[in-house]
């Protein structure tokens, strides 16, 4: 397999595409899947990475919309998505709870281009060929830094023989509340010249969300919704037989809207002596008590050139990308009927700006890829945060990196093959910030300055035709920052003679960088004919410094400012997490597939000196820091996560086909359970299910999503009520429970 000439066919691909159901489950042997983790096309089987793709017949098996339904099949990844404006990434257990300004850990790639946010890509997907999630280190096979893993997603591309395209509704509902969704999406592949296509795609989505307002005072009905407009031009112009031009054009209205909290027991603030009359509710009721509903609007503009030129010597590819990424938000922290909508108001601009230039060959000898990678991004963000307290705060930072990095893989034998990589990074930060603390300001004025050498060493070994055997160890780094609010809340101390605020303040002024170094062995093959497919991988990776936020405080002195720490960021001198992940495709026979995917991790602190006494898992009172014990939980994800699908596809009388599959993932309980109660501890079971019917032309798909209807509950606190002598509710994040609906495509 390895060095040998690949060839693969892709077909016109929609979001439910006809043709491609007719040749995937049914097939005898199973295909190839090519990837271009390396920068180069490549088997899955030769690539020494632990990846999980999921393709375009995945994305129409299981009715993906959105990004975030990738997650449930690549198993050890968790995606924070209560809106593209507080979007993050976390992977094998390691990563921020929500949104993040610091460098990214796990950055998304569109079509080779680096995207400023993750939210740019996670609630609109359209049009997409394949989505492949990279994990571990790989800054020395990218431009923008990868110290934890990356995520590739590659869209059609415009062809030059024919008129093409397809267009697909889907009409839905919640189960809590019976509110509908509406999604409809298409394509367009147009032919201008025997030189030059264009492909068109774009998405409309619109739901008010499956979590009833129960607030007599709320403004709005239902929330957990969205409304979405996106449009993706592609041009590609064929210049010559050798060299092609990529002009590639985005543009996204996103409005977002959710619940930050729901409530078991008595709601907050009614009963007793309180205006609202006693309202008692369950996690499964899904409703939201708040007066007004959490709520964000992004917009993103960008555009990209590509240039490829493939000549004797190396191949080479300059890519430029521009970025502009707008997102307003409103974060309600008082979701109780009686009390005044108030919280966090975030205003953030981001201008991105990234070249690339790249060289690469493959040979008998070596195969290469080598760049030089600049970025330019400047980010001008206001928050006003009122929990009781008022603070306005502006932060306008700028971001200048540079970096060259190669990897060269040498093939040692038929057999062997040794890889060395390395990647030098300078990045530098200006940093001005204003920060009002109840009329104490704190200002910053400073300039920062990060660079490390990054390096990678691999051996694979091919021990025959259908086994690929490999070592990995990869070294990487993240860049450090400034927590703004601090100046402000060292001045109020000091006035408050408060030492608590002081001792924070003091020791969250900056946060260093972090450097890690990741350890994998992976196996992966073929067996039965081709019949089944597989991989594992065995991973440990050790963080230095790992950067981390705060949570909220248990200490009497820190109360007042409770929400302000959650914002801040530190550095965990001693983070590990490792653990495996297995995959397998299966074909039981001409009808039938079993697809396995699987993921364990273990992530733990082993040292944290500056970790703060947290509400929730420390008691209330005086002490404030509570350093983290050596192999204490990192978060509360759990750690087992497993997903099983079976699929069926048969051949109908007068050119139909029908499809099925059942889809059922699986969540261990949370790894640091809630001390307050064991109810909600339980593992969890999700359970889709699709039935389809296609043609050459259409298409007909009905679909169910958590028909076990899962309640996520995970970590739920105490919250008092306003009467002290009324018991406090369980408060935990919501969960929008089943959906269900239909979806009619039409493929031309």
């Amino acid at each position: 397999m390895k060095r040998t000439a690949l060839t693969v066919s892709l077909a016109v691909i929609g979001f439910v595409p006809a043709s491609t159901w007719a040749d995937a489950p049914g097939a005898r042997s199973l295909e190839e899947i090519i990837v271009t983790a390396q920068r180069r096309s490549q088997s899955l089987q030769d690539v020494p990475i632990s990846i999980s793709v999921v393709s375009a017949d995945d994305i129409a098996r299981n009715s993906m919309f959105d990004f975030t339904d990738t997650a449930q099949l690549t198993p050890g990844v968790s995606l924070q998505t209560a809106s593209a404006a507080l979007a993050s990434i976390i992977v094998r257990g390691v990563g921020p709870g929500f949104f993040a300004p610091t460098a990214q850990s796990v950055p998304v790639f569109v079509d080779e281009i680096p995207a400023s946010q993750p939210g740019v890509v996670f609630n609109t997907m359209v049009d997409v060929e394949r989505v492949e999630l990279l994990r571990g280190p790989q800054g020395t096979l990218y431009g923008k830094n990868a110290p934890s893993g990356a995520y590739n997603i590659t869209t059609a591309t415009p062809r030059f023989d024919k008129v093409e395209g397809y267009v697909s509704g889907s009409y839905s509902h919640w189960h809590a509340n019976n509110e509908p969704t509406t999604d409809i999406r298409g394509a367009l592949n147009v032919p201008i010249t025997e030189k030059v296509a264009a492909r068109l795609a774009g998405v409309y989505a619109q739901s008010e969300g499956g979590i009833d307002m129960g607030s007599p005072f709320a403004s709005d009905d239902a929330t957990g919704g969205k409304d979405h407009n996106s449009l993706r031009a592609k041009l590609l112009w064929d210049i010559s037989d050798n060299s092609q031009l990529h002009v590639i054009g985005n543009y996204q209205d996103l409005e977002d809207y959710w619940s930050l909290r729901v409530y078991d027991g008595l709601v907050p603030s009614t009963g007793g002596s309180n205006p609202v009359a006693a309202i008692y509710t369950d996690f499964s009721d899904r409703k939201d008590f708040s007066g007004r509903r959490s709520e964000s609007g992004t917009k993103v503009k960008d555009i990209a050139f590509k240039y490829e030129w493939n000549g004797d010597l190396t191949n080479v590819d300059v890519i430029f990308g521009y970025q502009d990424f707008d997102a307003t938000l409103f974060q309600n922290q008082n979701p109780t009927p009686t009390v005044e909508p108030s919280g966090v108001d975030f205003d953030l601009g981001t201008q991105q700006t990234t070249l690339e230039l790249r060289v690469s060959d493959t040979g008998d000898f070596m195969d290469y890829v080598a760049g030089v990678f600049i970025s330019d991004a400047e980010a001008e963000a206001f928050t006003l945060l009122d929990t009781g307290t008022v603070v306005p705060a502006t932060v306008d930072q700028k971001n200048a990196g540079a970096a060259v990095f190669g990897n060269f893989t040498f093939h040692l034998s038929e057999q062997w093959d040794f890889s060395a990589g390395m990647r030098y990074e300078d990045n530098s930060q200006e940093y001005v910030s204003k920060v009002d603390i109840v009329g104490f300001e704190g200002n910053l004025d400073e300039d920062l300055d990060f660079d490390h050498l990054s390096w990678s060493l691999k051996l694979n070994y091919f021990a025959s035709e259908n086994t690929t055997a490999y070592l990995a160890i990869d070294n990487a780094y993240r860049q450090g920052g400034i927590n703004s609010y601090v100046p402000a809340m060292l001045a109020l101390g000091e006035v408050l003679d408060n030492q608590a605020i002081i001792d924070t303040a003091q020791a969250f002024q900056m946060y260093d960088e972090e450097v890690s170094t990741a350890f994998e062995i992976g196996l992966k093959g073929s067996l039965l004919d081709k019949k089944l497919r597989y991989t594992l991988a065995v991973f440990y990776q050790e963080f230095e410094d790992h950067i981390i936020r705060q949570n909220d405080p248990s200490a009497d002195d820190l109360q007042r400012f409770g929400p302000l720490y959650t914002l801040l960021f530190t550095n965990a001198e001693d983070v590990v997490t490792q653990g495996f992940e297995f995959e397998f495709t299966y074909l039981l026979s001409e009808r039938w597939t079993l697809d396995f995917r699987s993921a364990y991790f273990d992530a733990t602190v082993d040292e944290w000196q500056s970790r703060l006494c947290t509400e929730g898992l420390d008691e209330p009172g005086e002490q404030v820091f509570c350093p983290g014990e050596s192999g204490s939980e990192l978060s509360d994800l759990p750690k087992w996560n497993t997903n099983t699908q079976v699929s069926y596809f048969s051949p109908l009388d007068a050119g139909w086909s029908m499809f099925s599959t059942l889809s059922w993932t699986f969540n261990s309980e949370s790894a640091r359970n809630s001390n307050v109660t064991s109810r909600y501890d339980d593992p969890l079971h999700f359970i889709n299910l699709n039935v389809g019917f296609t043609n050459a032309d259409f298409t007909v798909t009905l679909w169910g999503k958590n028909l076990t209807d899962e309640q996520n509950v995970q970590t739920p606190f105490l919250t008092e009520n306003g009467d002290p002598e009324l018991p406090p509710a369980l408060t935990a994040d919501h969960d929008a429970g089943p959906q269900y609906g239909v979806t009619v495509a039409y493929t031309f």
